[in-house]
């Protein structure tokens, strides 16, 4: 049927430009017990995004919080992310809020969270309840 082969084609970035999709998406990461990835993903946009508005000490408290939430080691929602790139991020979060002058700061672990999402997860939840539920609301809006 036409509605299944337009959830063939469906990529994590397609499902990441509809709020529908997002939310489908995170659904089925809460039943995995597995938010984090999603969080971390989001408020670094958040970051990237909001990034030229902020003053500089909003700008590390922001920062700081990103790491002490998602990255530091046993950190609450702690992502899977090298160690490489852990400890970039854990050098580069400078004493002075000054010195935070990188947008850019979070992007490889961003990176890495997402690929992991898109091969792991992503595949698991194209079988789950919430997807299809998120292809029969595209096929309806699809067939409008």
């Amino acid at each position: 049927s036409s509605s299944n082969s337009l959830c063939d084609r469906i990529t994590l970035e397609n499902l990441f430009e509809s709020k529908a999709g997002r939310n489908a998406f995170k659904e089925h990461l809460a039943t995995e017990w597995s938010v984090e990835n999603m969080a971390f993903y989001e408020i670094v946009e958040l970051f990237r995004a909001d990034f030229a508005k902020m003053d500089e000490e909003k700008r590390f408290v922001e920062a700081k919080q990103i790491v002490d939430l998602f990255i530091k080691p046993n950190s609450l929602l702690e992502v899977n992310i090298s160690a490489s790139i852990k400890e970039e991020i854990m050098k580069s979060i400078p004493t002075l809020a000054s010195q935070l002058e990188n947008p850019g700061i979070f992007d490889a672990a961003s990176e890495q969270v997402f690929q992991l999402m898109s091969t792991d997860s992503f595949q698991r939840f194209q079988k789950s309840p919430q997807y299809k539920q998120y292809c029969r609301e595209l096929s309806i809006e699809g067939a409008q």
